[in-house]
C-alpha cells in the first residue's frame, strides 16, 4: 500500500485497534511486569496536590495565559485535577496510550506499510516494561501532553503533504501553537523535523521553511516567557537552583549520559541496532525511518541535559517511544518463513527478559521502591483526608500531627482549601526543614511553636506511611505535649492564648451601641476579618437584602437608616449559595446606649 492510501475509516479502525492493545499491554505491564506492584492512578507528589487545587479559586481560566509559563499545559491539567485524586491521572495514562498508537499510525503513513500487530505489542511491552515511563508519565505530565500535540503536528503536516489541502495547514500552524505553549522538552525535535521536511518534501518546501520558522519562534516565545514568569533559563537562577541551566558541552553530554542510562539499555541498544542492520540491507527507506526515530530519541533528552541538578531518571520516558520505533519494523527484516519466526519470537522473549533483569538492577529497583511506597503512602493520606473532611465540620479546627511524608499534602494550601472545604482550618506540625506559614485555611507549624496548645474541635495522629493513628475530639494540651513540665506547659499555653487563633472571625461595628436619633435611626460602619475569599453583608436573615459584598478584609459604612435591634449577617459567598444559613459565619446585632437612671 502506497503512502496516503489509508482512508478515514481504515485510519480510525487501526488507531482504534492500537490504543485497545496499548491499554491492553500497559495495564499488563503495571499489574505485573514491574518489581512489585504499582497503582497508576495513585498520586503522591507534591505537584499532584497542586494540580487538584489549582481551580480552587474558582479564578478564570484565562489566568493561565496571563501569569502561567506552560499555559496549555496548565489549562489541561486544571482539568485533569478536576476529576478528584483517584481521577487526576487517568487522563495522562490515556495521552501515554494514544501517543503509542499516534506514533505508530504515523509510521505507517509514512512507509506506506501497515505495521504488524504483534510488532506494535512488542514495542509497547518494552515500552510500558521500563519503570522510567512511568515515572515519566506521573511526574512529567506536561510532557505527555507535549507529545500529543507534537505527533498531531506530524499527521497533519503528512495530510498536507499527500493532499496539499489548506486546512491541514491550518491545522498544523494551530497544533505547533499549543505545543508551544505547553512544554519545551520537545522543540528541538520538532525544528529537526522541519528541516529533514526541507529536503525530503520539495514540493512543501516553502510551506515547510515557513512552519520550521514559525516553530522556532513560537518555541522561542514560549522559553522567554518562561524565563520571565519562572526559573527555567532565567539569568537570575543560582548554580545551586533546581532549574539552573548549563549549556556547555561537557555538562549537556554529561546529563545526556545520566538521563539515556535509563532507557538505552544495553540489550536493546544491540536489538535496535540489529534491526537497523538488517534494514540496511533489506531497505533504505525503513532504514532511515528507524534511525530517524532513534535521532529523535536523543534529541527528546537535549533539553533536559542542560539541567545539571535536575536530572531525575523520569525525563529518559521522554525518549522511550521515539528508541523503540524501529521495532515496529521487525517483520520486515525477517524471511517469510515459520522457522524465522519462531526463531524472532524466542530471540525477542529473551531480549524482555534480560531487558527486565536490566530494569531491576540496583539503580532502577531503589527508585522503583521508593515510588512504591510513596504511592503506598499517599493512597493512605487520601483516605484519611476523606474521613477527616467527614469528621469536621465548618468552621471547626484541627491540629495534625505525624505527617513527615515529603510530598505533605498541607504544602498545597490550595488543594487543602479546595478538597477539604473552606471552612475547615488545619494546623499541621511539620519537620524543622520546611517553612513555617499560614495561608488559606491551612497553618504550618514546627513542634516547638506554642500555637498547637491552643484550643482546637479534633486532634488527628497520623501513623509514618500516611495512615490514621488515632483522632481525639477537644484534646487537652497535656495530651498533645506530654514531654513538658506543668510549669512548661503553662508558660507555652500563656503563650499560644496570645497568638490569634487560625479561623478566627471578627464581625462588628462602630459604633456600637448605637446614639439614635429623635427619629429613631443612626449611621455606624461595619467591619469584617474573615477566613474565606469573599462575603456578603445581609441585613435581616441570611437571605436578606444585600448591604455589602467583598473580599476578606472590608468595611462598609451605613446610611441613616440603623435602627434598634437591626440584625446583620456576615456570609461565606465563596461557593455555593451565599444565602444559605449553612453560609453564616457571624450575626452582629445593633444595640442602642442604655439611658442613664437619675
Amino acid at each position: 500500500m502506497k503512502s496516503g492510501q489509508f482512508n478515514i475509516s481504515i485510519d480510525a479502525a487501526r488507531f482504534s485497534t492500537f490504543v485497545v492493545l496499548s491499554a491492553i499491554v500497559a495495564s499488563l505491564s503495571f499489574r505485573f511486569f514491574f518489581p512489585g506492584y504499582f497503582d497508576p492512578f495513585a498520586i503522591y507528589h507534591k505537584d499532584h496536590y497542586l494540580y487538584l487545587g489549582m481551580s480552587a479559586r474558582h479564578w478564570p481560566l484565562s489566568r493561565y495565559f496571563v501569569y502561567y509559563p506552560r499555559p496549555v499545559a496548565h489549562l489541561l491539567i486544571d482539568f485533569c485535577g478536576r476529576l478528584g485524586p483517584r481521577g487526576l491521572l487517568f487522563p495522562i495514562f490515556l495521552f501515554s496510550i494514544f501517543n503509542a498508537a499516534l506514533l505508530c499510525l504515523y509510521i505507517e503513513r509514512i512507509t506506506g506499510r501497515k505495521i504488524a500487530l504483534w510488532c506494535f505489542v512488542l514495542f509497547a511491552a518494552f515500552a510500558y516494561a521500563n519503570p522510567q515511563l512511568y515515572f515519566h508519565l506521573k511526574a512529567d505530565p506536561f510532557a505527555t501532553f507535549s507529545l500529543t500535540f507534537l505527533l498531531l503536528v506530524l499527521h497533519f503536516w503528512q495530510t498536507y503533504v499527500e493532499t496539499g489541502k489548506i486546512l491541514p495547514l491550518a491545522a498544523t500552524l494551530l497544533f505547533i501553537a499549543l505545543f508551544a505553549l505547553t512544554k519545551e522538552s520537545y522543540f528541538g525535535l520538532l525544528a529537526l523535523f522541519f528541516v529533514i521536511q526541507l529536503f525530503i518534501a520539495p514540493k512543501q518546501r516553502v510551506a515547510a521553511a515557513i512552519l520550521l520558522v514559525f516553530s522556532c519562534a513560537a518555541m522561542g516565545y514560549s522559553i522567554h516567557r518562561s524565563s520571565q514568569v519562572w526559573t527555567l533559563l532565567n539569568s537570575q537562577a543560582q548554580t545551586t537552583d533546581a532549574y539552573y541551566s548549563n549549556m556547555s558541552p561537557v555538562a549537556v553530554a554529561h546529563g545526556l549520559i545520566a538521563i539515556g542510562k535509563y532507557v538505552f539499555l544495553p540489550v536493546l541498544d544491540l536489538a535496535v541496532i540489529a534491526v537497523l542492520a538488517v534494514l540496511w540491507r533489506r531497505s533504505r527507506v525503513l532504514f532511515l525511518v528507524a534511525l530517524t526515530c532513534v535521532l529523535f530519541a536523543v534529541v527528546s533528552l537535549l533539553p533536559n541535559a542542560t539541567l545539571p541538578n535536575h536530572l531525575e531518571p523520569q525525563y529518559a520516558g521522554l525518549a522511550v517511544y521515539l528508541f523503540l520505533a524501529p521495532l515496529l519494523l521487525v517483520d520486515r527484516v525477517l524471511p517469510r518463513t515459520a522457522n524465522a519466526r519462531s526463531g524472532l519470537a524466542l530471540c525477542g522473549l529473551a531480549v524482555y527478559g534480560i531487558a527486565l533483569w536490566e530494569y531491576g538492577r540496583p539503580v532502577t529497583s531503589s527508585d522503583a521502591g521508593w515510588l512504591r511506597e510513596r504511592e503506598q503512602e499517599g493512597r493512605r493520606i487520601v483516605s484519611t483526608l476523606e474521613h477527616m473532611r467527614d469528621t469536621v465540620k465548618p468552621y471547626e479546627t484541627s491540629l495534625l500531627t505525624g505527617i513527615d511524608s515529603p510530598f505533605n499534602p498541607f504544602n498545597a494550601s490550595d488543594f487543602v482549601l479546595g478538597y477539604m472545604g473552606l471552612n475547615r482550618y488545619w494546623t499541621v506540625v511539620v519537620p524543622d526543614q520546611v517553612a513555617e506559614g499560614t495561608e488559606d485555611t491551612t497553618r504550618l507549624i514546627h513542634v516547638t511553636n506554642p500555637v498547637r496548645l491552643q484550643t482546637y474541635d479534633h486532634w488527628f495522629v497520623f501513623n509514618a506511611d500516611g495512615s490514621l493513628a488515632k483522632e481525639l475530639e477537644h484534646p487537652a494540651p497535656a495530651m498533645i505535649a506530654p514531654e513538658l513540665s506543668p510549669s512548661e506547659l503553662q508558660a507555652q499555653m500563656a503563650e499560644a492564648a496570645r497568638i490569634p487563633a487560625l479561623g478566627t472571625i471578627s464581625f462588628y461595628a462602630v459604633p456600637n451601641p448605637v446614639k439614635f436619633g429623635a427619629d429613631g435611626t443612626a449611621v455606624t460602619t461595619i467591619f469584617w476579618f474573615a477566613p474565606v475569599p469573599n462575603v456578603q453583608v445581609r441585613i435581616g436573615t441570611a437571605g436578606g437584602a444585600l448591604f455589602a459584598e467583598g473580599q476578606a478584609v472590608g468595611t462598609a459604612t451605613t446610611g441613616n437608616w440603623v435602627k434598634p435591634g437591626m440584625v446583620f449577617y456576615l456570609q461565606d459567598a465563596s461557593s455555593g449559595d451565599p444565602t444559605s444559613p449553612n453560609h453564616t459565619l457571624r450575626r452582629l446585632e445593633i444595640s442602642t446606649i442604655p439611658t442613664k437612671q437619675n
